[in-house]
């Protein structure tokens, strides 16, 4: 009889953490620009360019902070995404050795015990239960027809006895 494996409970992977150096550098780089126009322009026009260089930043760094926010959130469910997948795999893997137990030994042998007179229940015990619902159905469903087949085949070996 084999042992069934149990699944491991594996722990959400941590989403790696950003580095905020990418945002801080395009920031600073950002003022630099918007500074160099404001120092090059006429005396006259150097509050209207000071002003149109502050909202610019102001709007560069916005977006900087969006995106960076949205990549973290987005690094956050990748990782999330790609723990689940691989505790769907490990169940996947779970379930499908479990059918083929049922499928290369649970069943073989209900169906020996059943040919050698056996009632359900104690074929039944003689397995073990499969840990998946629906494979356990199969199992007891498979064993109640097991009977009715052995029961019927007794039927019409009697019945042909009779007959000769």
């Amino acid at each position: 009889m084999s042992v069934r494996a149990l699944l491991s409970q594996h722990r959400p992977a941590k989403a790696p953490r950003t580095s905020p150096t990418t945002p801080l550098v395009v920031l600073v780089v950002s003022a630099a620009a918007g500074g160099l126009p404001v120092a090059l322009a006429p005396s006259g026009a150097r509050t209207w360019a000071l002003t149109v260089a502050a909202v610019a930043w102001v709007c560069v760094a916005a977006a900087v902070l969006v995106s960076h926010r949205l990549v973290q959130r987005a690094r956050r469910t990748a990782a999330a995404q790609t723990s689940e997948t691989g505790r769907l795999k490990a169940r996947s893997a779970q379930l499908s050795a479990e059918s083929a137990h049922l499928v290369n030994v649970t069943l073989p042998t209900v169906a020996k015990q059943l040919r050698d007179g056996t009632s359900a229940a104690d074929a039944l015990g003689c397995v073990p239960p499969p840990s998946d619902p629906q494979l356990g159905r199969i199992v007891h469903t498979f064993a109640a027809a097991g009977v009715d087949g052995v029961q019927l085949a007794g039927a019409l070996e009697g019945e042909r006895g009779l007959a000769q």
